[in-house]
């Protein structure tokens, strides 16, 4: 019994974690980036809207897309992404998405702006940020180059790593990164 509470509290406090630095902008001081919000995500195959007619997100329309893959819209072109809705969990307004959790990472897309927030809840820092990164590209099914395209950010909570915690340290084999250890 104890052990399910414990595990409780830290799902409780990853997703915490998680919609903290998904409301943080990529654009406030310190964190490099540009301000702004990416197209909106353009799909290969036909969406069904989502269950709930309501949304948290002001003007989002939750849908969640079918078939194998779809196309994210950014500035930098477009990324024809694995369908990582398949099989996840999503968020009763269909605003987020959990694409990938351990207990040493946590990967989330946020569909409104776009964007994607890898947690980093184990140390070595450098070692889970490098497996959570291989993650990300195996189930997006894209390559370094494409993933830089995309709006991510990652950083770990300061339970977890003090260093890097409110820090948004983007993908290590980025131009923009910052090369935490």
């Amino acid at each position: 019994m104890k052990k399910i509470i414990i595990l409780g509290l830290l799902v409780l406090l990853a997703l915490a974690a998680v919609f903290f630095f998904v409301s943080r902008q990529s654009g406030a001081p310190g964190l490099g980036g540009v301000t702004g919000t990416l197209p909106a995500a353009v799909t290969s195959t036909p969406v069904a809207p989502a269950t709930t007619s309501t949304s948290s997100a002001a003007g989002f329309v939750p849908s969640v897309p079918s078939g194998g893959n779809f196309v994210l819209g950014t500035a930098q072109g477009s990324v024809t992404v694995n369908n990582f809705y398949t099989g996840a969990k999503v968020s009763a307004d269909g605003t987020s998405v959990l694409v990938a959790e351990t207990p040493a990472y946590v990967i989330s897309y946020y569909a409104p702006d776009s964007s994607f927030n890898i947690l980093i809840e184990q140390m070595p820092f450098a070692t889970v940020r490098a497996e959570a990164e291989s993650a990300f590209l195996q189930k997006l099914g894209i390559s370094e180059q494409d993933a830089c395209k995309l709006k991510v950010q990652v950083g770990a909570p300061i339970g977890v790593d003090p260093s890097h915690a409110g820090q948004n340290l983007g993908l290590s084999f980025c131009a923009a990164s910052t090369f935490g250890q």
